[in-house]
């Protein structure tokens, strides 16, 4: 008898699905049927694997989502690929362990699901659950269920004979929390440092396999990056935490995990660690032939968990005499480096582990790390050549954190970003070095701000320069309206080559809360003419053009434009191509308001599709976003239809660039 296969995969990229149109000779013809299909959860004939226990998805209850698809999710070439079913009371039969849907199939995809068909493999539709844990948008699956969300239990499923039968992908840790506790959130890792027991987007391939095949397998792997790229496998997971002695705590580990040395499960208290559970016993939780395992805790009591005790000093190993102190006039997200060779005699700098613009700690830091390093071209990058290494230092007789750096002997210009992190790994805050190739000089001209201004976007290494080809270096780093953290650009740049990083940046589907992407720093986060952070969140108050904002992206000394209408370049109207006080130079890909000018060095897209339009157009943020029915600014230029200023809708999700301008 043929055996089911279940294979799990960490995808960093997802096959595009082809833009190009194909022409239709005539229109076809809809033949669409509605075929029914009984999904069950637990045992089949053909297999004996069983739900992982009671914590886990054992019934199907009133309002569960499930995805059915064929060879894509979403639409492509205006053809139906996939579809959600919502189940009500009345589908749910044989005590919730079974349930009868509906959908329709169309082989031209007119009215219906278009299945996928290939002569090596039985199963035309796949099916996942949650839906709602399925990745969105319109991409090519094939055989595969991509799913993006990780806070309950995943399953995938396949088409046999009109049976959908629903398979664990994953194992769980489960434990409830005494309602005298308050914590948040955990963090989890195992002992040994390396376990990799979560993923950013985890793929899982349900289908028929030879005779054979014996046993049914979950084997995680990765491959290489796209625009629809992630952060790939982790080695620490988090997730909220209910305190009141009966709620089930789920962690969901997909495809399972050999903890050799055991784990420490760590517990968050604003914002802290307080208290952690450890074992150092071989914990086997590995995804095997017949069912996904399940740890269960049960309640932890209080007087079982360890108080965490965070270390009182700690001495950096980069010598910090001599040290330049970045902070010695203000705090800031972004921190500018004397690029020349007598700008720092020791090349080592310092600045208090401050959240942003602010005198707030950022909490225990128990290491630092270079997240990731660029030239602001298409160089292959030489790791540690802009940041040569990071610690941190804390001293008994202060209440903070002090940040240490130090440059290469031979400084080499581009950018950085560094970052602090607790005892569990977890990011607590970001900071952006910029080191600059020339001077940044300052542009007193109302025509852009009526404060004085830089004359280069945050993070280019030198300016554009009227009558000269724009230079990639001339750029600048793109941000998302409102996120303090900037990002090199992903993906190549039309007529400009490729932005190149040493260490990792990637992208996945929005949204995202604040807090996590301070957590995560090096992800852009897309979502399709929207806003990348969680919905409901109030992003409007995260930037600001009055006073110095949190998470305003400037350096020291400097801060976000207003969006001074009196100014002609945010007073919304459209200009020509040579229109006083602008003038398009599309041969050499700038433009320029007065005598401020502007490299056309396109902008991050909002749909996943990477950076796209250099040379053609860009977009400059202000610190100002209105919550009517006018909601953002930016500044496109065009070489096409002159050069325009563009509202920008709800679309916080571009990236887009910043030209600071004086406090």
């Amino acid at each position: 008898m043929k055996k089911i296969v279940v294979l799990a995969a960490v995808l960093f990229g997802v096959v595009a699905v082809s833009c190009q149109k194909k022409a239709e000779i005539e229109t076809p013809v809809s033949k669409v049927e509605m075929r029914t299909f009984t999904c069950t959860i637990g045992a089949s004939e053909s297999d004996t694997k069983v739900s992982i226990d009671a914590t886990g998805k054992t019934t199907w209850e009133d309002g569960d989502e499930i995805l059915v698809h064929g060879e894509y999710i979403g639409t492509n070439e205006g053809k139906m690929y996939s579809t959600i079913v919502t189940l009500q009371s009345t589908d749910i039969i044989n005590e919730g362990k079974t349930a009868i849907i509906k959908v329709p199939v169309d082989e031209n995809g007119i009215e219906g699901i278009v299945p996928y068909v290939r002569s090596d493999y039985s199963s035309t539709l796949y099916a996942a659950y949650p839906a709602s844990a399925v990745k969105g948008g319109n991409y090519r699956t094939y055989y595969y269920s991509v799913f993006k969300q990780f806070t309950e239990p995943l399953m995938a499923a396949y088409d046999k004979d009109g049976e959908f039968v629903f398979y664990n992908t994953g194992s769980i840790i489960s434990f409830t929390i005494p309602g005298s506790e308050a914590f948040t959130s955990y963090l989890l890792e195992g002992n040994g440092g390396s376990e990799v027991i979560g993923y950013d987007q985890f793929s899982v391939r349900v289908g028929w396999q030879s005779e054979d095949d014996k046993e049914r397998r979950n084997i995680p792997y990765e491959s290489s990056s796209s625009i629809y790229g992630t952060l790939g496998a982790k080695t620490s997971i988090t997730g909220s935490v209910v305190c009141d002695g009966s709620t089930v705590n789920r962690i969901f580990i997909p495809g399972g995990v050999n903890f050799e040395s055991g784990f420490t499960l760590y517990f968050y208290e604003g914002g802290y660690i307080t208290k952690y559970v450890k074992t150092s016993k071989t914990v086997d939780l590995r995804f095997n032939s017949k069912k996904g395992q399940c740890l269960a805790l049960g309640t932890i009591p209080s007087e079982k968990m360890n108080p965490y005790t965070p270390p009182t000093t700690h001495t950096s190993s980069i010598p910090t005499a001599g040290a330049t102190a970045l902070d010695a006039d203000e705090n800031a997200n972004c921190y500018i480096v004397d690029g020349s060779d007598d700008g720092n005699a020791n090349k080592v700098f310092t600045f208090k582990a401050y959240k942003g613009n602010s005198t707030a700690g950022v909490g225990t830091v128990a290491s630092a790390e270079i997240l990731w390093e660029t030239w602001n071209n298409a160089e292959t990058v030489t790791k540690n050549s802009v940041v040569a290494a990071v610690d941190f230092e804390k001293k008994a007789e202060t209440a903070y954190y002090t940040m240490v750096f130090k440059t290469p002997e031979t400084i080499h210009t581009g950018n950085a970003l560094i970052a602090a992190k607790d005892a569990g790994g977890n990011i607590l805050w970001s900071w952006h070095i910029w080191i600059p190739k020339t001077e940044i000089t300052i542009v007193d001209d109302a025509n852009y701000s009526v404060k004085k201004s830089m004359s280069r976007n945050l993070g280019a290494l030198e300016d554009a320069v009227s009558g000269t080809m724009a230079t990639v270096e001339s750029f600048g780093l793109l941000y998302e309206w409102g996120r303090k953290d900037p990002f090199p650009g992903l993906g190549v740049l039309s007529g400009a080559g490729a932005i190149t990083v040493a260490g990792t940046v990637s992208s996945q589907e929005g949204p995202m809360s604040v807090e996590d992407a301070i957590k995560n720093p090096t992800v852009y986060v897309y979502k399709s003419k929207g806003d990348w952070a969680a919905d409901g969140t109030d992003t409007a108050s995260l930037w600001g053009e009055t006073n110095k904002a949190l998470y305003d992206p400037c350096p020291v000394g400097y801060m976000l434009p207003a969006r001074n209408k009196s100014c002609a370049f945010w007073s919304g109207t459209k200009w020509t191509a040579s229109t006083d006080p602008f003038v398009l130079d599309a041969d050499n890909c700038i433009f320029s308001v007065g005598s401020q000018v502007f490299p056309l060095a396109g902008y991050m897209d909002d749909a996943g599709e990477g950076q796209k339009k250099a040379g053609t157009r860009t977009i400059v943020w202000s610190g100002r976003w209105d919550s009517g029915t006018v909601n953002g600014y930016g500044f496109y230029g065009y070489t096409d239809d002159g050069i325009a200023f563009r509202n920008q809708g709800n679309v916080r999700a571009r990236g887009g660039y910043v030209r600071c301008v004086a406090e």
